[in-house]
């Protein structure tokens, strides 16, 4: 049963309400993540999103970020609880009915989400509306999380979508537990086409290091997060 407070929230979010999986592999990872939270108990550094945030540790793809996430980022105690094909809603259900979240406790979280919405075709209002909803449960569900809110890398075929986005997820951040990230500059030539994106769309070896190289001076600034 979720509380009265979490019931307000997820109903504030319009039609991006929480999704449950379909798929019995995306599932089964879903609940592998709540039981290594449970597990984990606190961590320095959560890494929440799709498959752009999936792919720092997701060495079963020839493109991944594997090696940036044991190499500069290291020195953090992290869980990486990104799933590939989430969508705002498919989170929304991780941390409210899944109860990701309920078993440990996070320092700083770092999100990233909303670019499958934009693929399927959602508003970009709609998709930040979503957001600042999964916002609030999050502050709700750790309310000592420092929240790093991540700007979504530029979508080939949806540039436009993709850049409207970001200045919509930047008024959600407060600059104080929250705290916005612009990534779109570092996928992005001189040209304005896009680059370090294997595919248009996720990040290469070089783009998962110039992500860690943007967020590190942030997880450094925070006063006891490092």
């Amino acid at each position: 049963m979720l509380s009265v407070a979490l019931v307000s929230a997820v109903c504030a979010a319009g039609t991006l309400t929480p999704e449950k999986y379909d798929l019995d592999w995306r599932m089964k990872i879903s609940e592998s993540y709540t039981k290594e939270a449970s597990k984990t108990k606190s961590v320095n550094l959560l890494f929440l999103g799709d498959s752009i945030m999936h792919g720092w540790t997701m060495t079963w793809m020839k493109h991944n970020g594997m090696n940036i996430w044991k190499g500069e980022l290291g020195g953090y105690s992290k869980l990486n609880f990104g799933l590939s094909g989430d969508k705002v809603q498919n989170l929304l259900w991780r941390i409210t009915e899944g109860k990701q979240l309920d078993g440990t406790r996070a320092a700083v979280i770092v999100l990233m989400i909303g670019t499958n919405n934009i693929i399927k075709g959602d508003s970009v209002q709609d998709i930040a509306d979503g957001i600042q909803n999964l916002l609030k449960i999050l502050r709700e569900k750790q309310p000592d999380a420092q929240i790093i809110l991540l700007g979504i890398p530029p979508v080939a075929w949806k540039m436009k979508e993709s850049a409207a986005l970001n200045p919509l997820i930047e008024k959600l951040a407060d600059n104080d537990k929250i705290v916005y990230v612009n990534l779109a500059p570092l996928f992005l030539g001189v040209d304005g086409k896009t680059k370090n994106l294997h595919d248009g769309l996720h990040p290469d070896e070089a783009g998962y290091k110039a992500v860690a190289d943007k967020l590190i001076p942030v997880f450094n600034q925070i006063p006891g997060k490092k």
